[in-house]
């Protein structure tokens, strides 16, 4: 979330912003459309139930940001309704980086930037909204695939050169444990995992999945003395996550398991809990688009008229 005076450096993560008035607006359209806002333990129930007589939605963060705490929470604490955050564990322990803020405020300061990865030269002109824009799309293609390892060297590289300690970044926009323990109090609130290093998990070897997958969950059972059954895969798109990730998150003992995949949740999706689909709000959208959005029109065509989506 950002506040209401609008995004300033982060306008190239604004599909992953919204302002605390855009957020009230979406849930106060949801109760005044007769939906039932849900916890995902309630959803599992839905499901398993095997009967739908009510609209249900579910609302979701990921990553552990700390406007999560600052404006989301006294919000849906206003209308007394459920959430869920999933949160990245090396996030809150300082251990990784939200590399796409620390990028987006490179180009937002810098007119020309270059740099050097495996002995490849790149340059970059910065100096309009629209050279900026090709130069985080770019960049961030060549970090999005990398290994813990790997993003920590080439992410370094860069930010190094300029000066830009990415870890203080991350300091700024996260929660602090404390902070998770009092969410994890209120039972309005869901704590969910969100791995270690927010990696996309389709690029890692097995084994890293599962100390991604598992790790997460771990470290937030051993900080909350909670169990910890619900999962959102970082990066959760087609091509970015499938079967193995899927198997993974089941054996690791998740009850859920959300991806990125953009359709609507139906009954036969208890058969698919380890592969939930999910939509983005985005700053703008009104109450039309959100009426076509959850019709399920937007997504039957998308998804070619598959109403189950797995794969």
């Amino acid at each position: 979330m950002c506040p209401d005076n609008g995004i300033e450096k982060s306008i190239w993560c604004k599909g992953i912003e919204v302002t605390p008035a855009y957020l009230e607006m979406v849930i106060k359209y949801f109760l005044d459309q007769k939906y039932e806002v849900v916890s995902l333990d309630q959803l599992v129930m839905v499901l398993n139930s095997k009967k739908v007589d009510k609209k249900y939605v579910v609302f979701t963060f990921d990553d552990g940001y700390v406007d999560n705490f600052t404006f989301a929470y006294p919000i849906f604490k206003k209308y007394n309704i459920p959430f869920t955050i999933y949160i990245t564990s090396g996030f809150i322990d300082r251990q990784a980086i939200m590399w796409w803020h620390s990028l987006s405020d490179l180009l937002f300061d810098n007119k020309k930037i270059s740099f050097e990865l495996d002995n490849k030269k790149y340059d970059f002109d910065c100096s309009t909204i629209e050279g900026k824009e090709r130069a985080y799309l770019n960049i961030g293609f060549l970090l999005r695939g990398c290994n813990e390892s790997e993003l920590a060297d080439k992410a370094g590289k860069i930010f190094n050169l300029f000066k830009i300690d990415a870890y203080k970044k991350t300091d700024e926009l996260v929660l602090s444990w404390d902070q998770i323990k009092k969410l994890n109090k209120d039972p309005l609130v869901t704590i969910g995992a969100h791995t270690i290093n927010h990696l996309v998990l389709k690029n890692l070897s097995g084994a890293d999945v599962k100390k991604e997958i598992l790790g997460s969950k771990t470290m937030l059972e051993s900080q909350l003395n909670y169990e910890i059954k619900h999962f959102a895969y970082p990066n959760g798109g087609r091509g970015e996550v499938e079967k193995r990730e899927f198997e993974i998150a089941k054996e690791s003992g998740f009850i859920t398991a959300t991806t990125t995949r953009s359709a609507n949740v139906f009954l036969e999706h208890r058969n698919h809990l380890e592969c939930l689909p999910r939509f983005d709000m985005a700053e703008g959208i009104g109450h039309k688009e959100l009426q076509f959005l959850t019709s399920g029109l937007t997504h039957c065509l998308r998804n070619r008229f598959k109403r189950v989506i797995t794969l």
